[in-house]
């Protein structure tokens, strides 16, 4: 699997770029803000992108991706209780925190046990809610993509509109705490981790 990731938003945002090497095709996860280096990314990697994923609907993981669909033609999926984050700016957040947002409107929506093809890769969808209602997080065998649900040493915020605590911890230890214990997780923010290092060493939802 071809793995690549870019620094964007002003909140650090991890965005990911992955893509099946025999074919081509690749998917680009959170695109948060600063397209050129989005672009940058697409560019060297040689890939043709056939989806665009965002984890969930808050600006600094969907405010480029208008964008990115504009020069990829890739199709944007979003899970369908966060769709309309991706057309305004107050659902999305960008308004409070005085951030800019180009309304996309999405190809398709996802919900638990979808799996998006790329190339050869396959990427279940796991709903995980708790941070939004609609957060999600993608895993192919070996590798997650956790968005904010599950961060190295934490988890999400848990304080914005349609956060919840409860929801987040029973997302985490029934959903992803069930995935091998070598799994690397690529979190939405911050440094990557494996499932079983946060079995043993989260702090907020321990095992």
């Amino acid at each position: 699997m071809y793995l690549n990731s870019a620094i964007v938003s002003n909140y650090m945002t991890n965005c990911y770029l992955v893509g099946c090497e025999e074919t081509k095709e690749g998917m680009i996860i959170d695109p948060g803000g600063n397209f050129e280096r989005i672009r940058e990314m697409i560019d060297r990697s040689g890939l043709h992108i056939k989806f665009i994923v965002c984890t969930h609907g808050h600006h600094d993981h969907i405010s480029a991706t208008k964008q990115t669909k504009d020069y990829t033609q890739g199709q944007v999926y979003i899970h369908e209780k966060e769709r309309k984050c991706l057309q305004s700016s107050l659902f999305n957040g960008a308004m409070i925190f005085g951030a800019k947002h180009e309304p996309c409107k999405e190809d398709g929506t996802l919900q638990e046990g979808d799996n998006l093809k790329v190339g050869n890769l396959s990427f279940e969808i796991i709903h995980t809610p708790g941070h939004t209602k609609g957060g999600i997080c993608l895993y192919t065998p070996g590798y997650l993509f956790s968005g904010d649900t599950l961060f190295y040493g934490t988890i999400g915020r848990t304080d914005f509109p349609g956060g919840n605590y409860k929801e987040i911890v029973q997302s985490i230890r029934e959903k992803l705490y069930k995935l091998p214990d070598d799994t690397v997780v690529y979190p939405g923010h911050g440094s990557e981790t494996t499932i079983g290092f946060e079995k043993m060493n989260n702090a907020v939802v321990p095992l």
